[in-house]
């Protein structure tokens, strides 16, 4: 089975754990996670990074670093992993949901910018798939609306905007380090700032809201990140950039075999932004029968391909449209949602495996 999403480790990480056991240190308070946040940051170019127990916490945590509090709205896309309005919600606070770029995925800021009220106090902004959006366009906005920016970058580790690495663009970034992530430390998150006083509130947030003094000054959690998922992490940035061109280089290829499809259109990366490709996401953009997208998954899973859909478009799911989001109009969001299907995508693949799903697919288009 050709995985869509696969990790790979190496002897790094075992004799890193090692290292950890022998010192019997585990937890999120020891030396080497200092170490990996040290690295984290350097790899983003980053004043500080803040170790977290998933990119969900590292969400919920930069929310209330922020001050994000009941009542308040912050302007989220539609089209993303329940994970980015969920921490919105925890936060007390309200998902303004804002539609997506057909072509890019990223959140369409004119849309967002007609969803901006005096209730909006930040916006989440979700780097889909790898691929940064308009930063400079987005950052005008924020400014003349005195906005805070989240950026949900939890698949955009090694992604570039304009030459900049991502990790630093707005008020703070939320990495995840999951599995079907660029690096993967298991379970695991990361968030940057370049802001001294988000960093040090952040870092209260996730240890109980206590300080380097020791003393309990506001209400926190346990989002720590353990010794060992730290020590997996130094190992898996030292490859972090032999990981990025592997996916831009399958990547390139995906698209260079993909115009021999003409039913089949990747996301668009514009010039001045460098995806970390995370994922290859294409639309199938045929709209005589709504289930081909499904139908495709389910061949090439016999096929013995791993293909899925794509992120969710939040105003059509279950819990979504009985809490309070029946009238959201996102149409381009509903559409993606719709036709977008992720093809296998990472560090273990080759050209040839390539070939075999794209051999594949135009099998599965002849017989329909």
């Amino acid at each position: 089975m050709i995985k869509v999403g696969k990790p790979c480790h190496s002897a790094c990480e075992t004799e890193k754990i090692k290292e950890v056991f022998d010192s019997g240190c585990l937890t999120g308070k020891c030396e080497i996670v200092r170490e990996y946040e040290r690295d984290f940051a350097d790899a983003c170019d980053a004043k500080h990074a803040i170790a977290t127990s998933s990119g969900t916490t590292a969400l919920h945590t930069a929310l209330l670093a922020l001050d994000i509090k009941e009542g308040d709205e912050v302007i989220v896309p539609d089209y993303t992993f329940v994970a980015s309005a969920f921490a919105i919600m925890h936060c007390g606070a309200i998902p303004i949901l804002a539609d997506v770029k057909r072509d890019t995925f990223g959140i369409d800021i004119e849309d967002m910018q007609r969803k901006i009220t005096k209730r909006t106090k930040a916006a989440m902004v979700v780097n889909q798939y790898g691929l940064p959006v308009d930063i400079d366009e987005l950052m005008e906005i924020a400014r003349k609306n005195d906005l805070r920016v989240i950026g949900d970058t939890a698949t955009g580790l090694g992604s570039e905007y304009k030459g900049k690495k991502a990790g630093s663009f707005f008020d703070c970034e939320c990495f995840s380090t999951f599995p079907t992530k660029i690096i993967s430390t298991g379970e695991g998150g990361m968030l940057t700032t370049n802001n001294m006083g988000i960093s040090e509130d952040a870092r209260a947030i996730i240890d109980f809201g206590r300080t380097k003094k020791g003393g309990v000054t506001r209400l926190g959690y346990n989002y720590r990140l353990s010794a060992i998922q730290a020590a997996i992490g130094i190992c898996q940035l030292k490859e972090l950039s032999k990981f990025i061109k592997k996916r831009r280089t399958i990547a390139q290829y995906y698209n260079k075999r993909i115009e021999e499809i003409d039913w089949l259109t990747p996301q668009y990366e514009p010039r001045d932004r460098k995806s970390a490709w995370q994922r290859f996401v294409c639309i199938v953009p045929l709209k005589r029968k709504a289930s081909l997208r499904d139908d495709i998954i389910a061949y090439m899973k016999e096929q013995g391909v791993e293909c899925t859909r794509g992120n969710d478009a939040l105003h059509q799911m279950d819990y979504f449209e009985s809490y309070y989001f029946p009238r959201v109009d996102c149409v381009n969001s509903a559409y993606v949602y719709r036709h977008a299907i992720a093809l296998p995508m990472h560090y273990g693949m080759s050209k040839n495996d390539v070939n075999s799903i794209i051999k594949k697919m135009v099998e599965f288009r002849k017989k329909k």
